[in-house]
Order: structure tokens, then sequence, then C-alpha cells
């Protein structure tokens, strides 16, 4: 389970969400995770305990009213873990992530700061804010690098990518800005079944990598989101690097040190990794790499040669 706290104050309700096969609760209502409620919601188990946390999740003795950095040096048992420009709210933010006793402080500037603990159990909202609906801004930092990087604490993976199904098996179009993910899991015809558009959360147990569909893809309106009702998980088939043809309809084969390379640029958020997760992290790829196809796909940007795209996966499948 994942908790996210934004108040400042004890009391209220929990909202309960399920996503990426695990659950989710949130000291309000995130308009944006509305397809995956589970629930109703509920008060706090224990009165004076704040819903999981302490004051020692927060850096600083617990003062999150003060600036999270001070002028100077970092506070005393921080690093830095990446400083740069990272894709959050709909363009390109200062983005920084440091390391403290806790876990991982997120700043992301309009889109908020974070506290995500060690265990990926825990997100909090710094400084904390009274009650009402977070700002789009903050629901997407949130839900975008805060989360993720508390799923991937948890073994939950997220790679910049759009799915499709037949049956029960799901191929993933990863590629570049512009190559075409979001179009070709949309249009392909029937029985295929586009299951996510941007982003795919997936796991490793016992030697089989599921997808976990039930995320939020906020690029889509909520009555084109997973349904609720649908399966938690599904077994990843293949994994496809898309690139534009003139013309030609081919799938290639993409070497083990290509696989792990391009599995690790089109992972959400894995430059906020510390280096005990991004050690793990470099391990699953290699693995993936090598237990699972990675191909690359080639195909025109035509709609009307869609089909033929369709058949060459199923039979590749």
């Amino acid at each position: 389970m994942i908790t996210f706290r934004a108040g400042s104050t004890e009391g209220g309700h929990w909202w309960w969400y399920r996503l990426a096969g695990i659950s989710f609760r949130t000291d309000r209502e995130i308009e944006a995770l509305s397809p995956f409620r589970s629930g109703i919601p509920t008060l706090p188990p224990l009165a004076g305990q704040m819903g999981g946390f302490s004051t020692e999740d927060v850096p600083g003795r617990g003062d999150a009213s003060g600036p999270l950095f001070p002028s100077g040096p970092p506070m005393r048992g921080e690093h830095l873990i990446y400083r740069g420009s990272g894709f959050v709210g709909g363009r390109l933010r200062h983005v920084e992530a440091w390391e403290y006793a806790g876990g991982t402080i997120l700043e992301l500037g309009e889109a908020g700061r974070f506290t995500v603990s060690l265990d990926g159990t825990k997100i909090r909202l710094l400084p904390p804010e009274g009650g009402g609906e977070l700002s789009p801004l903050v629901t997407e930092g949130l839900l975008g690098p805060a989360l993720t990087l508390a799923l991937a604490r948890q073994g939950i993976w997220t790679l910049h990518a759009s799915a499709v199904a037949l049956d029960r098996r799901v191929l993933l179009f990863a590629g570049s800005s512009g190559v075409g993910k979001s179009t070709l899991a949309a249009s392909l015809p029937p029985p295929w079944r586009r299951i996510a558009d941007d982003v795919v959360p997936f796991s490793v147990a016992k030697g089989r990598v599921l997808v976990h569909p039930h995320f939020p893809q906020l690029k889509l309106p909520p009555t084109a989101q997973y349904p609720p009702d649908a399966p938690e998980d599904l077994e990843l088939r293949e994994i496809y690097l898309l690139a534009p043809s003139s013309g030609e309809i081919a799938i290639e084969p993409v070497s083990p040190a290509k696989g792990v390379t391009s599995l690790v640029s089109h992972t959400v958020a894995a430059r906020l990794f510390d280096p005990p997760l991004l050690k793990r992290h470099l391990a699953l790829c290699a693995e993936l790499a090598v237990s699972h196809h990675v191909r690359r796909l080639r195909f025109p940007h035509d709609v009307t040669r869609l089909p033929e795209v369709a058949a060459r996966l199923a039979s590749a499948a």
C-alpha cells in the first residue's frame, strides 16, 4: 500500500484507489483517479496517528514550514541525486532529487515538493496544504515522479510506452516522442485492445513479467481509462522499439545491449533513483533484455497500413 498525505492536520477521511495492483490511499479526493476508486472514504483507523506518518518522515525534524533547501550546503545527511530538467505538467521544468535518511526529497517547482519514503509506502507534500483539491500541476507531480518513484521502491517499475493486449498477452510500444506509440495502440483493429497510452507499470514475479494496466493515463479522458473490472495483471509478451519507415513493415531483432539501454532510457523517473535503486533497476533491465524479446518495429505512418501491422504483430507474438 502507498499512503499520500497533503494535509497538515490529523483527522479527516482517506480516499481509496487501486493502482498498478496495489492500494493507494490519500487524505483528499483526486479527480484524476476517479476511474480507479476502491470502496468509500474512511476515517483514519486510530485517532492521534498521522495516517502512518510521524515527524521523522519529514526532513528537518518535521519542520515542513520553512524552505526545503536552506541557503548554503544541504541539510546534514542529504546528498544530491539529480539536478536538471524533467518533463512535468506538459513541459520541461527544473527538477531536483535529494537523498536523506528517510528516503528521497523531490523538488518539482510549481508541480510540488514531495518526500518519498525508503520503502515506497509513504508520499508527503511539502509544505502541507489545507483542505481542498490539489492544483492540476501538483496532481501531475504526485501521479508522475512521486508515485512512480514510490512504486519503483516497491518493485513496480514504469515504462514510458503504450500497450495493447491480444487475449491476455501484452505488447509494449516504446520509442521517442512523436514516433507513433499512442497512435499505434489506439488504432490497431479488434481483437487488439489498447490498455495503456503513455505509461505502463510492470513487475517481475516468479520469472513472469506482469503488466498492471490500472494506472492513470493522464492524456486520456476518464471514459478511455482501463476498465476497473478488467484483470489487474496481464503477462508481458514482447517489447517493441518503434522506428519510422518509408513504406516497409519490418520486425527486426535487437541485441541485449541495445535492449538494456533502451529499457533504461524509457523508464519513467529513472534519473531520480538513488544508487541502490538504480543498481536494482539496471539488473532488471539486463534480465528483461535477455529473457523477453525486445524487437524493433518499423512501419509507415499510414493508417491504411495498420491492418498489415496488426497481422505482422499477431504472427510474431
